[in-house]
């Protein structure tokens, strides 16, 4: 879980740099040190997903890894197209960082389906699988976000920007769950401690 702590920091952070950015300097927050900071949560992501998937690895088939990465490389393709085929005047800089978000976005979503989907098999409890269900929440409300910033149709207050806030109301619900789990575990720990201290 410390994996996913990470990400909620790095992203809080990136969230405070953009709205200082944009609300307070009245600048164009992207590109801007709100990047560095949204990007270095995705590597977190991947890792905390490998981990946790990990102990269910005798139940995630080929079939689901090779089905799963090809609904990711058909989410990455038209949206990296737009992405590095558009047709403004922004720089080649901003232009190879906007089309990094789309190839992280379809990294992340393999093992995020693949969670998903030990849910709905009934492998692993919901509350669990809400960490999976945010991320996939989040690469459609990025892939949004993507969209309409490259059509020229984003502003300030934008609807794709509730599924930012939805994403992160599943990540609380999914953390808060891990968190009351290990310390239910922590306290049995201690009871039986105390247990063999007494004998």
């Amino acid at each position: 879980m410390d994996y996913f702590y990470h990400i909620c920091c790095t992203w809080f952070v990136a969230e405070q740099v953009w709205l200082v950015n944009e609300l307070f300097y009245k600048e164009k927050p992207f590109p801007s040190s709100a990047d560095f900071f949204y990007l270095s949560g995705y590597p977190f992501y991947f890792i905390f997903s490998l981990l946790y998937l990990h102990p269910f690895k005798n139940m995630i088939s080929k079939k689901m890894i090779v089905i799963t990465s090809i609904i990711a490389v058909v989410v990455l393709i038209p949206i990296l197209y737009m992405t590095i085929d558009n047709s403004s005047d922004e720089s080649e800089f901003t232009i190879i960082l906007g089309a990094i978000y789309p190839i992280a976005d379809a990294i992340v979503l393999i093992p995020s389906m693949i969670g998903v989907a030990l849910f709905f098999r009934g492998k692993v409890n919901f509350l669990w699988s809400l960490l999976f269900i945010g991320m996939l929440v989040e690469v459609v409300a990025d892939t949004g976000f993507q969209y309409f910033s490259l059509d020229g149709s984003y502003y300030t207050g934008h609807p794709i920007n509730i599924l930012f806030l939805w994403s992160y109301l599943l990540f609380s619900f999914g953390l808060f769950d891990h968190i009351k789990i290990f310390k239910k575990s922590h306290d049995k720990k201690n009871t039986f401690d105390n247990k063999e201290s007494l004998r």
